[in-house]
């Protein structure tokens, strides 16, 4: 939380054309070093650093590290980034299986079922060769993709499907892309990056949704985290300069208004794109009456936060202090 503080502080106020990250590294490994994760120096995924990130937002502004039941207006990790999802096997028969419900901060894909089900609908119209309802149907597709099981009823003989429903309007969505090999195919790469789109409605992703806002927001391709040979870079759209950034460690440049500048730019350098972020234009302001006006620091020994980690609730911190 501190790190990242200063790193926005600097982001304010700074006339600095990119900002070193390295306050913010050296933060994630003394908070994962039990767990001999994001160590200085090691070689992470990007988009699980990124999940961490937002775990630890959220039990540093709660003292919580339940991520699947947290309702508090202030978090931003939940208020904005999750998707509150609710699983469940629906057969035509009219029998379901009991409800799985669970909290994700990144909705993965696998890039092989991307490329098997874009194959199966066909070519975009050329009127709209990244439509969010083409682009939003290939995600859905992809995700279920095998997602068969029998009928949970003994007198039925057909084939369960899995169904999503989202139960919650997230203002900014992220889509990890899973890759089975490190060094595909320039063909490949052009297969996946040709499938994005630049806008994407929650409601072709997903079953059903639960929220009328969600079901009508359009949300924007904002940003494109990419990666070749151990390495990791960055594509972000600027809104004040309304064209794409590039961002790679210390170096930024400007890319171009064109999102085809972007695409060439993957097709040459081989980059292969693992986390594609979406925001909502009129994304809500979020509450914060209620949010903590204190600043307390949590022991060293409690800094795990987030799933797999070692934190409690800060109001047991606070009682074992005093």
């Amino acid at each position: 939380f501190c790190a990242l503080k200063v790193l926005f502080t600097q982001f304010q106020y700074g006339s600095q054309s990119s900002i070193p990250p390295d306050v913010l590294r050296r933060a994630m490994a003394e908070c994962y070093q039990e767990q001999h994760r994001f160590q200085l120096g090691w070689m992470d995924d990007a988009a699980e650093c990124f999940e961490k990130l937002l775990e630890q937002i959220h039990f540093h502004l709660t003292g919580s590290d339940d991520l699947d039941s947290c309702s508090e207006e202030f978090c931003l990790p939940h208020q904005k980034f999750a998707f509150s999802i609710m699983e469940r096997m629906v057969c035509r028969c009219g029998a379901t299986s009991e409800p799985l419900a669970f909290v994700q901060f990144i909705h993965y894909i696998s890039t092989p079922a991307i490329i098997t089900e874009a194959r199966k609908l066909g070519p975009a119209p050329s009127s709209s060769p990244h439509g969010s309802s083409v682009f939003g149907t290939l995600l859905k597709r992809a995700s279920t993709a095998g997602e068969y099981r029998e009928c949970s009823d003994s007198g039925c003989r057909r084939m369960a499907i899995l169904q999503r429903v989202l139960l919650n309007c997230p203002d900014v969505v992220c889509f990890g892309l899973i890759w089975d090999f490190d060094q595909p195919s320039v063909e490949y790469i052009k297969g996946v990056i040709s499938t994005i789109g630049l806008t994407i409605k929650l409601a072709d992703v997903f079953d059903q949704l639960t929220s009328p806002q969600a079901a009508s927001n359009e949300y924007h391709l904002t940003g494109v985290v990419a990666y070749y040979g151990r390495h990791y870079s960055t594509f972000s759209y600027h809104s004040t300069l309304r064209e794409w950034v590039y961002f790679d460690d210390a170096k930024f440049r400007k890319v171009g208004p064109q999102w085809s500048t972007v695409v060439q730019q993957c097709y040459k350098a081989h980059y292969q794109p693992l986390l594609l972020v979406y925001t909502n234009p009129q994304a809500r302001v979020i509450e914060l009456s209620k949010s903590p006006q204190e600043t307390r620091m949590i022991p060293c020994d409690h800094r795990g936060g987030g799933r797999g980690g070692t934190a409690r609730p800060l109001s047991t911190l606070v009682e074992e202090e005093e």
